[in-house]
């Protein structure tokens, strides 16, 4: 059952300490009631959408290519999961510095929601820093500036049989 991110207003205590032992009963936490406005998740799907709709030839301006896909987009049939020789059946989408001027509100909604997950990924971090019996704010700098990413995954529909795969299982 989803912890309620409520909670930590309320009690942050019991919301670290629920949060703490989801981690370390199934090794990843599943929250609700995160506060994220409902209308910027569905704006941001909604451009995510448009973009992966435009012709391939304007979705190639956003790979970087030897950037390890880090950043913008990584073209459909680039991506092998660990232990397969024949890549992934998905395109992808990180976040970053370059935003296709292509999508009106692409800035806004995907960058935007990108910060509402990085905010909410520092409540938990703090709740968890709570229930290790650190300082509240123990992880705020190691995380100030770092590199986290916000994945679109787009899953394109396949013609006739194959032997790759979507994505290959996860560790």
């Amino acid at each position: 059952d989803p912890l309620s991110v409520a909670l930590d207003t309320s009690d942050p205590d019991a919301f670290a300490a629920a949060l703490g032992g989801q981690f370390q009963r199934y090794g990843f936490a599943s929250v609700k009631d995160h506060g994220i406005p409902q209308p910027l998740i569905d704006a941001a799907l909604a451009d995510i959408k448009a973009f992966f709709a435009l012709p391939e030839t304007v979705k190639r301006r956003y790979h970087q290519v030897g950037g390890g896909g880090q950043r913008g987009l990584t073209p459909f049939g680039i991506e092998t999961a660990k232990g397969f020789d024949k890549h992934d059946l998905k395109e992808f989408w990180h976040t970053g510095r370059e935003l296709p001027a292509e999508i009106a509100g692409f800035k806004e909604h995907i960058y935007g929601l990108f910060q509402a997950l990085d905010a909410l990924g520092l409540t938990l971090l703090r709740a968890i820093a709570r229930h290790l019996k650190l300082a509240a704010d123990f992880f705020d700098d190691p995380v100030r500036d770092g590199n986290s990413i916000l994945r679109l995954l787009h899953y394109p529909p396949v013609e006739g049989a194959t032997d790759h795969v979507r994505a290959g299982a996860h560790e």
